[in-house]
């Protein structure tokens, strides 16, 4: 009992810690006046799960985005009675858990150092606090995603089928909530083969075989729905060709959405966003066109653009990716920087100067980990695999600190084996490898704390118009007034 105790402290130590943080940043952030009253893709969210509690379950069209977490949503109202402060709280339990799932994951690869700093890291991570108590994705994504790679790695070298069916099932479902993930689902796959020593190659494909079955089950699952409500095979969602061409126009400049064929601003409703971009393509192409056809037109409207305009897609692909890798938070939602003004614990976690606090730290330990790990890069090839894999998927459309979310943990667990490898340098005296890889750190930091391109900016009026939105819907017409002159 002790024994079991003992092995069970860090992880509930961990949750614990994570959850007080939450807690703590929601009842202070309930200041907010847009707390009770969300808007673009929470309110997007609010009203499709509010819609399927009303009774519209299945829905009449073919799913926007991936479906899975509105759903969640809609199960959590009901649980709260519509409370958002309690589904908020609910989401802070499922983003604790996946703090604890940092640490699970580290004390298998590296070792419990590694797991604990990486895990505490994680559970006082501004940017996750402030986007996993949102009414938006991540919390769920994260979450399945971190579950996922933990299976894969307790289950290496398994031969039971059923291991490796929930595995699949776990990617699958994360997959219905972002469809980024199956870029990473066939790698998985080869990963799954190679993990296998002493089996024959056919239990290996077959074995390889059941995970990719449990992956499909969801998708194919909401593949179904869509084809039986539309008449269309539409895999997961009909976003994909508009989110590609809003990454991809003559206008992007990858930080915020911009497409020449709408005005996009924070006052347009998700069904009136949808509804939008369908009325531009039709009145583009000329006739009316389906879900399948509109998310084709926009996806063939991205590709002429980068076909015809090579140079400038290299160009604005590779802001992106810088846009990825330097500290500042680009908020897509509510400016969060603006926000720790309406939480002190908030305003200690995340911050400007002298670096952009957190990633811009994390980056720089992480890069310094992800080399002195590469000599076991075979036994930590999942972690590269996701966090090399998944940048593709988020710059070859809009990057937002949001989108980014997804590596962190990953990125944790690097950052804390570097953080350790560099300490144990300074305890051993090894000062010529103390001092490389510290300079390369300090480099690296300075390097991904600068303003690059168009990037680093607070967008002033943005926040008051948004404040204003928000106290209009109130109906306090005076404020709101305020924040739209101001």
């Amino acid at each position: 009992m002790n024994k079991r105790l003992t092995h069970n402290t860090w992880p509930l130590v961990i949750f614990l810690a994570a959850f007080l943080l939450r807690l703590i940043y929601l009842l202070q952030y309930r200041s907010n006046p847009s707390f009770y009253l969300p808007m673009v893709d929470e309110l997007w969210h609010l009203e499709w799960a509010k819609d399927i509690i009303g009774g519209n379950f299945w829905g009449s069209e073919a799913y926007f985005r991936g479906p899975l977490y509105p759903y969640v949503l809609a199960a959590f109202l009901k649980i709260t009675g519509d409370s958002l402060f309690w589904v908020r709280l609910l989401q802070a339990v499922i983003g604790s858990l996946s703090a604890v799932m940092v640490y699970l994951i580290g004390r298998r690869l590296f070792v419990p150092a590694v797991g604990i700093i990486a895990a505490l890291a994680y559970a006082a991570y501004g940017t996750i606090i402030f986007y996993e108590t949102m009414l938006l994705i991540p919390v769920l994504f994260i979450f399945l995603n971190l579950v996922a790679v933990y299976l894969l790695l307790r289950y290496q070298g398994s031969i039971s089928s059923k291991h490796w069916l929930l595995a699949g099932l776990v990617v699958g479902l994360s997959a219905i909530a972002r469809p980024n993930i199956l870029i990473l689902a066939p790698i998985f796959l080869v990963w799954i083969y190679l993990s296998f020593h002493a089996v024959d190659t056919r239990r290996k494909i077959s074995l390889a075989a059941v995970f990719l079955v449990g992956t499909l089950i969801p998708v194919l699952s909401v593949t179904a729905r869509n084809y039986m409500v539309t008449g269309e095979p539409i895999l997961i969602s009909s976003q994909g060709g508009v989110n590609l061409y809003i990454g991809n126009n003559p206008e992007t400049e990858g930080l915020t959405m911009l497409m020449p064929e709408l005005d996009l601003n924070e006052s347009l409703p998700w069904t009136e966003f949808a509804e939008a971009t369908r009325i531009a393509a039709e009145r583009e192409s000329g006739h009316s066109l389906t879900a399948a056809g509109e998310s084709s037109f926009w996806t063939k409207k991205a590709l002429v653009f980068i076909v015809s305009n090579p140079g400038k897609f290299i160009g604005i692909t590779f802001k992106k990716l810088v846009y990825f890798l330097i500290g500042f938070e680009n908020s897509d939602q509510t400016d969060i920087y603006f926000s720790r003004t309406y939480s002190s614990l908030l305003s200690l976690l995340i911050w400007k100067s002298p670096i952009y606090f957190p990633f811009g730290l994390i980056v720089p330990l992480a890069l310094i980990g992800m080399m002195l790990s590469w000599p076991r890069r075979r036994e930590l090839a999942l972690l590269y695999v996701f966090i090399i894999g998944y940048i593709p998927t988020v710059i070859l459309f809009l990057v937002t600190a949001r989108h980014r979310l997804a590596v962190i943990p990953f990125l944790l667990l690097f950052a804390a084996f570097g953080g350790i490898a560099l300490k144990d340098f300074a305890v051993k005296r090894e000062w010529r490898k103390f001092t490389g890889y510290l300079a390369l750190f300090l480099i690296a930091l300075i390097l991904g704390n600068r303003t690059y391109f168009d990037i680093g900016f607070e967008n002033t009026a943005q926040i008051h118009f948004n404040l204003g939105l928000t106290y209009e819907r109130q109906g306090d017409l005076g404020r709101a007034e305020s924040e739209y002159l101001e």
